[in-house]
C-alpha cells in the first residue's frame, strides 16, 4: 500500500470531520432556546407574583388580547408595585376605581410588538393607550421607564418570551402622564374619589366637560383641591342612569352651574341640622336622621345621602342618591 497516498487520504477525512463538526456544533449553539408554548396571558397566570395584575386584566377584558395570536410587549408590575399604588391612593384594592382609569392605567403598560431588553433604547415608545412611555438608559446600562407616575419603574425581569410577545416584570405600575398629572394634582383632596372612585363616573365626566378649556383656578376640580376645607354632595351613577342622564345631557356651562350646586366651601365633617350655602350661592338644607338627608329649593322632596361620607384631607365627600335642585 502506498503510505504517502494513506496518509493524505486521512488527513483529508480529519478535515472534513473537523468542518462538519464546525456545522453541528453552530447549529446547536448555548444561546439556543426551546420555542416557548405560551401565551402572555398564560404566563402571567401561572406567576403568583403577578396574581393582581392578573385579576385586574381579567376584569378589563385584557385576558383575550394577551391570549390572542399577535405580537404585544407586556410590562407587568409585580404585586409589590400593585399594593404600592393602592397604598399611595389610600385604597385597599382596585375595585373602587373607575373601570375606565383601570383600563387606560393597563393599556399604558402594553405595546402593540414585540421589544426585547435589547430594543428597549433609550427614547418613547407608544402604548396601546396612546400616550408614551419613554426609556432612559443610566450611565451603568440600566434602564428605566418614565411615566406619569411620581418614581420610575426598573425592569426586575426581562425578556419572558411567549408565543405573543414578551413580558418585562417591573416594580412600578406606569400611569398614563394624563392621569398620573391628575392624581398628582387631586391625591387627598375631595377631588380625588369624585374622580376615580367607580361610584362617580358619569360626575366625573361631567365634571371634565364643564373643566375643558378653562384656567385651573376657574375649575370644578380647582375648587375642590383648592379650597382649604370643602364638602361635597356627590350623586352616585344609579341617579343620572334612573334618569337617562348622559354626559351629553346637559352643556359644559349647564354641568358646571349644576355640580356647584353640590359643593359647599366648608368641611361639614358632622352633619346637622340648618342651611348651609354652595360655591355659587346656592342654599343646601341639611336634616339629620335615619337617613340624613340634602335638598336644593328646587327638590319637591329631600334626597338621601346613601353612605358614609368620605373624609379627605381638606374636607368630606357624601354620596347622595339624587341630584340637588336649584332655581
Amino acid at each position: 500500500m502506498n503510505l504517502k497516498f494513506l496518509n493524505t487520504t486521512i488527513r483529508h477525512t480529519l478535515v472534513v470531520m473537523a468542518v462538519g463538526g464546525l456545522f453541528v456544533f453552530s447549529g446547536c449553539s448555548d444561546d439556543d432556546e426551546p420555542a416557548p408554548t405560551k401565551t402572555i396571558y398564560e404566563l402571567v397566570s401561572e406567576d403568583t407574583n403577578l396574581s393582581i395584575l392578573k385579576s385586574q386584566l381579567d376584569v378589563g377584558g385584557f385576558d383575550a388580547t394577551l391570549n390572542a395570536a399577535g405580537t404585544y410587549t407586556l410590562f407587568a408590575p409585580s404585586n409589590a408595585a400593585m399594593n404600592t399604588l393602592l397604598q399611595t391612593l389610600g385604597l385597599t384594592d382596585f375595585s373602587s376605581i373607575s373601570p375606565g382609569v383601570v383600563a387606560s392605567v393597563l393599556s399604558y403598560h402594553v405595546l402593540a410588538s414585540q421589544k426585547l431588553s435589547g430594543d428597549l433604547t433609550a427614547g418613547d415608545f407608544a402604548t396601546n393607550q396612546g400616550e408614551s412611555l419613554t426609556i432612559a438608559v443610566t450611565s451603568t446600562g440600566e434602564k428605566k421607564i418614565e411615566s406619569g407616575a411620581t418614581t420610575d419603574a426598573n425592569i426586575t425581569t426581562a425578556d419572558l418570551k411567549a408565543t405573543n410577545g414578551v413580558i418585562h416584570v417591573v416594580d412600578a405600575v406606569l400611569v398614563p402622564p394624563t392621569i398620573g398629572a391628575l392624581i398628582i394634582q387631586t391625591l387627598g383632596t375631595v377631588a380625588q374619589p369624585v374622580l376615580l372612585s367607580s361610584s362617580f363616573t358619569t360626575l366625573s365626566a361631567a365634571i371634565q366637560k364643564a373643566d375643558a378649556g378653562k384656567p385651573a383656578e376657574q375649575t370644578i376640580v380647582g375648587a375642590l383641591v383648592g379650597l382649604d376645607d370643602v364638602t361635597i354632595f356627590a350623586p352616585v351613577n344609579d341617579v343620572f342612569a334612573a334618569a337617562s342622564i348622559t354626559v351629553a345631557t346637559y352643556s359644559a356651562a349647564e354641568w358646571d352651574a349644576i355640580i356647584r350646586g353640590h359643593i359647599v366651601p366648608a368641611s361639614l365633617a358632622t352633619l346637622s341640622n340648618g342651611d348651609v350655602t354652595t360655591v355659587n350661592g346656592k342654599t343646601i338644607t341639611v336634616a339629620t336622621g335615619t337617613p340624613n338627608t340634602v335638598k336644593g329649593a328646587g327638590n319637591s322632596t329631600p334626597v338621601a345621602i346613601v353612605a358614609a361620607g368620605v373624609p379627605a384631607n381638606n374636607g368630606v365627600l357624601y354620596p347622595i342618591g339624587g341630584v340637588l335642585l336649584h332655581p
